[in-house]
């Protein structure tokens, strides 16, 4: 994935999960992930969900793939 795109969803993975009161951990418990460190890394650096993944963060988040990677949706008040 381009940096410009990364930039995007690590933006929208941290926004959405906060805007919607989830913690770290419930996100790790949603994906099949031990730990909440590796959502961590997906907010942060070092590391970036798969397809799949991100795929069921759009289902949860009721949001479209193309929006959670083309859209900075905190700035478009989304």
């Amino acid at each position: 994935m381009s940096t410009d795109k990364l930039t995007i969803l690590r933006k929208n993975l941290r926004y959405l999960r906060k805007k919607h009161g989830y913690s770290q951990e419930f996100i790790a418990d949603i994906c099949g992930k031990k730990s909440y460190t590796t959502i961590q890394k997906w907010e942060t650096s070092g590391a970036e969900p798969n397809v799949g993944t991100v795929m069921l963060l759009c289902n949860l988040y009721g949001i479209e793939i193309n929006d959670m990677v083309y859209v900075d949706l905190e700035k478009a008040g989304r």
